[in-house]
């Protein structure tokens, strides 16, 4: 395993004794399940060690003296063992969602790398083994420094423990992927192919010496007697394509114990990229926990609760909520035309009739804004702009919501005349089609910034709900933006804006949620090259997980339904329902109704469709069911749901 080839370069050719310095205890936090220290020097430079402790049977369970991290700079490997760290300061930081976020400030202050800086993140929370942790590197001053490759490889791996262990003990492991796309064909009706969706998959191994190197995200590591929890937050779809794999999770068999290891390969960075104090670079967000026995259902249940608590400081984002988005309705009347739907009058009457189904948000989909790109309602059918809906809506307490391609572009618009750099090329130079045939932005520029003040100014005119759809991998390898200049070779950019694509979109999520903590942002999934399936989306917002599933739209039967229910069947015990949504037609074609409205109730939460389509009593009769579930769901958001049979059977519970 390279990683183990690495540990034995770095005992041969550290540019400093571990053991000089004196250090002391810097940091320690402990609850009823952990105690984690932090030991270093605060007058003199050292080593930085870090010792896990369980509170309950297994005392410590990290090796300290074994690195924390490991990168590679100006040719040189860096470690937290290397004896050049001191310690400089603490920052507390109470979160919303019940936890603590400490962050612990180290300088290099001697030798080559002298004037490097880490800014190490842990997040703690109550009653819970679980720390969400992140690193920050940059450099004092005017300094800087080269990411340079080792083995011809990008060497980035943080957090990394060494585990202990019994001698000899078998070490099992469990990978849990969630984004193997069409894995399954359906079990229902008489149509038999994939349900255009991602699926969630667990892989069982037996670690051994030679190592084996995970996708993901989530990575469970047990020698029997306890298990180690591992999960990062980023983004890409499950196949056998190596350039798909942005983000592994290394577990590596010692004599004495268990090396586990989160490694940023793909993408993490170029040869020769420059660290300095105006240009940091940092990990992803990761998490690790522990717990006592080998039970997979123990992990899940870990695995949830971060999700569902930990994750994400906006408790309203966890919160059920029901939807009805206005795509159904544009596909089934407007032909050709499906944006010219969306006038005044029509909106107003489907505003009167979503309130009868007890809806809280109102979402106008595809058709609303000027163009693709151009983010103002539209100046002919929408000539008074937003606030004539937004008051139709308060008249019923309904929250507005709103449709964006991020990366789409209009090439008849003035953005796009006035930004050829960010205009994604193919390799002979043509814009490239992107989705519904539009040219696309490149996201990793300065033109998420734009995008970001875009929804802000959306936000200030009473938008509370964005659905974020066709966030696509486009292979963009433009010079000069955020992912490399000319010098930088074809490939190199490629992979470098595909690793930080997903880190991008989560970062203007994050903004608009600092900006308006009461948005929903759900990122739409339904497709196949969807660049954000992972768990980075999750940290603040939901996932809209499928659109059509294997049947088209316009399907009022409960074929579709099945499709969706397929989504909660599959994920089940392991995301919470809450995090999903998708949108079921209400209407009573084929006697499907009542079928389709307990799907939307059950999760998803979403209604679409011509509801016009319904008498006003079968509206009201879906309200009431609505109703009844608001009254109960609160309470069943954290309930793992126990699922008997495979959709379609009967009984299926």
């Amino acid at each position: 395993m390279r990683v183990l080839a690495i540990g034995l370069l770095i005992f041969n050719f550290g540019f400093c004794n571990l053991l000089a310095g004196e250090a002391e205890s810097v940091f320690t936090f402990k609850n009823s399940e952990i105690r984690k220290e932090f030991i270093a020097g605060k007058d003199q430079p050292g080593a930085i060690r870090v010792v896990v402790e369980s509170r309950e049977n297994f005392g410590k369970l990290n090796n300290s003296k074994s690195p924390y991290f490991r990168f590679s700079l100006n040719n040189q490997i860096v470690t937290s063992t290397n004896a050049i760290w001191q310690f400089k300061e603490l920052e507390e930081r109470a979160m919303l969602n019940d936890g603590t976020e400490y962050t612990l400030h180290f300088e290099a202050t001697q030798g080559e790398l002298k004037g490097l800086q880490l800014a190490i993140y842990q997040q703690f929370f109550p009653d819970s083994s679980l720390v969400r942790e992140k690193l920050l590197v940059s450099a004092k001053g005017e300094q800087s420094f080269s990411f340079t490759k080792f083995e011809e490889e990008n060497l980035f791996e943080f957090p990394c423990y060494k585990l202990k262990t019994v001698s000899n003990a078998e070490i099992r492991n469990n990978e849990i992927r969630i984004a193997s796309w069409n894995e399954k064909p359906v079990t229902f009706g008489e149509r038999p192919k994939g349900n255009h969706m991602f699926y969630p998959k667990i892989i069982e191994r037996t670690v051994t010496k030679s190592g084996i190197l995970n996708k993901g995200p989530i990575n469970l590591s047990s020698n029997g007697k306890i298990t180690w929890f591992t999960t990062y937050e980023h983004a890409s779809q499950d196949n056998d394509d190596p350039e798909s794999w942005h983000l592994g999770i290394e577990n590596g068999k010692t004599d004495t114990g268990l090396e586990v290891n989160v490694r940023a390969m793909r993408g993490a960075y170029y040869e020769g990229e420059i660290l300095s104090g105006d240009e940091p670079y940092a990990s992803v967000w990761t998490a690790t926990a522990f717990y006592d026995g080998d039970s997979l259902e123990k992990g899940k249940a870990i695995l949830r609760r971060y999700l569902l608590d930990q994750i994400c400081e906006y408790t309203n984002t966890r919160e059920p909520s029901f939807y009805y988005n206005t795509w159904g309705l544009q596909r089934n009347v407007g032909g050709k035309g499906v944006r010219k739907v969306l006038t005044y009058d029509r909106i107003f009457e489907e505003i009167e009739y979503a309130a009868q189904l007890g809806i809280d948000i109102f979402v106008l989909d595809d058709g609303w804004q000027q163009t693709f790109g151009v983010w103002t309602p539209h100046d002919k059918r929408l000539s008074e702009g937003l606030a004539p809906i937004k008051k139709k809506l308060d008249e019923h307490n309904i929250k507005m919501g709103l449709w964006f391609s991020p990366m789409g572009i209009d090439s008849s618009s003035q953005r796009y005349k006035d930004h050829p750099e960010w205009i994604v090329k193919d390799s002979e130079g043509n814009p490239v089609k992107a989705q519904w045939r539009f040219p696309a932005f490149d996201f990793v520029s300065g033109f998420s910034d734009l995008f970001v003040e875009d929804c802000k100014k959306l936000i200030d005119k009473g938008c509370l709900f964005m659905k974020w759809d066709a966030i696509s991998a486009n292979d963009s390898s433009l010079p000069n933006l955020d992912h490399g200049g000319s010098d930088v070779s074809e490939e190199e950019r490629r992979a470098r804006g595909e690793y930080l694509l997903p880190i991008y979109v989560t970062r203007a999520m994050e903004e608009l949620m600092a900006y308006e903590p009461k948005l929903v942002i759900e990122i739409d999934l339904t497709e196949k090259r969807r660049k954000m399936i992972g768990l980075a989306a999750l940290s603040q917002g939901k996932f809209f997980f499928m659109n059509n599933g294997a049947s088209g739209y316009n399907d009022y039967s409960t074929y579709r339904a099945k499709s969706m229910r397929t989504i909660v069947n599959e994920f089940a015990g392991i995301i919470p329902l809450e995090l999903f949504t998708y949108a079921n037609y209400p209407q009573n074609k084929e006697g499907a109704m009542i079928y389709n409205t307990h799907n939307s109730v059950l999760a998803g939460h979403g209604f679409w469709g011509n509801l016009a389509l319904m008498k006003k009593h079968e509206r009201q009769q879906v309200g009431e069911l609505v109703s009844r579930a608001k009254a109960i769901l609160p309470d069943l958001i954290e309930v793992n749901p126990e699922v008997i049979g495979k959709v379609g059977d009967s009984p299926e519970i």
